[in-house]
């Protein structure tokens, strides 16, 4: 695939994802005011505290950037997508899963991208990869606790069982899992963030082919068990990136293509887009391990969010 192919399709797996989570979880749409909203809003800061209008008026500005990103009308889209998702989540915390805080960061990617002379590649640093490899990471890391290892796990379990009939390797089979998605999201977090080549980048088919066939399981399992809806799409959705990262290390992109005709900016404006881009991926990159150390509250999250069909996990 070619490269401007890869990132366009980058693009438009994020935005139907975001789509498919809107639709799905719906109550990002309730507003403070909404009456069958039963869980409080809890903003940030009360400076971010938004009134049912005003909170109306940021999902409307959201809907509009979200069609004018997909229509491709004007590339302030993308940045305009990212700030009102930052300011929803500022608004409620109980909104800042892990779901929306990647689609988050990878937004700001792309407004990043929309607003300089080249796109993303992998002669210097690829914000999408390293954002979304930092999740892979985080998610390998958090498995590697007493509830994931210990408790039922009927996601895993039965497949365990079935395949060799033997419970005594239902941990070592949870604790493999984990270690192997924590060493594939390292893997690609390499890749993306050293620009030099080495056996690493050669054989990132392993890490890539490993992440896509673990979600197509997960997806398989979940709807076999009809729960988590709001995780279907996120295991598709990640399933795709992993391909999609493969085929652009594979393609070898080593120089810069420019997205727009005539002169670059000026290099005090190429270095100010590299830092931030830096920046805002190690932002995202570490947000998830708030979560895993206990220094961001999980709220309601799981509970909410995951549209469960056959039964709720409620955190209190």
């Amino acid at each position: 695939m070619r490269a401007a192919r890869r990132a366009t399709a980058v693009r438009f797996a994020t935005l139907l994802y975001l789509i498919e989570f809107l639709k799905t979880c719906h109550l990002l749409f309730t507003t403070p005011g909404s009456s069958g909203r039963v869980v409080p809003v809890v903003p940030a800061h009360p400076i971010f505290a938004l009134g049912e209008q005003s909170t109306r008026a940021v999902f409307a500005a959201l809907l509009a950037s979200l069609a004018a990103f997909g229509l491709g009308v004007t590339r302030a889209s993308s940045a305009v997508t990212c700030a009102m998702l930052v300011l929803l989540q500022l608004a409620d915390v109980t909104r800042c899963v892990c779901w929306l805080q990647t689609i988050t960061g990878l937004f700001c990617a792309f407004a990043l991208e929309d607003l300089s002379d080249t796109r993303f590649s992998l002669d210097s640093f690829y914000p999408p990869g390293f954002v979304v490899a930092a999740q892979w990471t985080w998610a390998g890391l958090h498995k590697l606790n007493p509830s994931f290892l210990f408790g039922d796990m009927q996601l895993i379990d039965p497949v365990v069982l079935m395949l060799t009939g033997r419970s005594e390797l239902l941990v070592p089979s949870r604790l493999c899992g984990a270690i192997l998605e924590t060493l594939a999201g390292s893997w690609l977090l390499y890749v993306f963030a050293v620009r030099m080549q080495s056996p690493l980048h050669r054989w990132v088919c392993v890490p890539c082919i490993f992440l896509s066939a673990m979600h197509v399981f997960l997806l398989i399992r979940l709807i076999q068990l009809d729960w988590a809806r709001a995780a279907w799409g996120w295991n598709v959705w990640f399933s795709i990136l992993a391909l999609l990262f493969w085929d652009e290390v594979a393609g070898g992109t080593q120089y810069s293509h420019k997205v727009t005709a005539g002169r670059s900016r000026p290099c005090s404006h190429s270095s100010m887009v590299s830092s931030a881009k830096i920046g805002f991926s190690l932002v995202y990159a570490v947000l998830p391990a708030l979560t895993m150390f206990g220094l961001m509250p999980m709220f309601l999250g799981h509970a909410i969010y995951n549209a469960n069909v056959v039964r709720t996990n409620r955190l209190t």
